[in-house]
């Protein structure tokens, strides 16, 4: 975890839980984070980990999202905040885009490919408050 993590954490209607430097997250926790806390640095932290940068990984979610069948989709970061919100912390390669697009439809295709991929996101998405 950076610096940049945890000063993310702090602007307002970003996260309800506050990363602390120098602390250790396990993927368990930062998954926990992104669904009940709706930790945007979460989000950001777990795809810098699993790509090296934030570009990456939003590269991949867009072309996942094409190869399901999302067509009418365009993700801008990792988080799904508006790019503004995360000010510099937002994708270098997406900064001068402002929101991610997509409609009710996709949303449901991503959905539906979620679950059958990985029925175990039911453990998460269930809880509802952390331990």
């Amino acid at each position: 975890m950076t610096d940049g993590d945890e000063k993310v954490s702090t602007f307002p209607n970003l996260s309800t839980f506050k990363l602390k430097k120098g602390q250790t997250y396990t993927v368990d926790e930062i998954i926990k984070q992104m669904t009940l806390a709706s930790s945007n640095p979460a989000t950001l932290i777990l795809g810098r980990t699993i790509y090296g940068d934030t570009s990456k990984f939003t590269d991949h979610m867009n072309e996942k999202a094409k190869s399901i069948g999302m067509t009418h989709t365009h993700f801008t970061n990792p988080s799904g905040a508006p790019n503004e919100m995360l000010k510099s912390y937002a994708p270098t390669k997406y900064q001068d885009e402002s929101k991610t697009k997509t409609t009710s439809e996709d949303m449901s295709i991503l959905v539906r490919s979620l679950l059958k991929k990985h029925p175990d996101v039911l453990q998460y998405t269930k809880l509802t408050q952390g331990k």
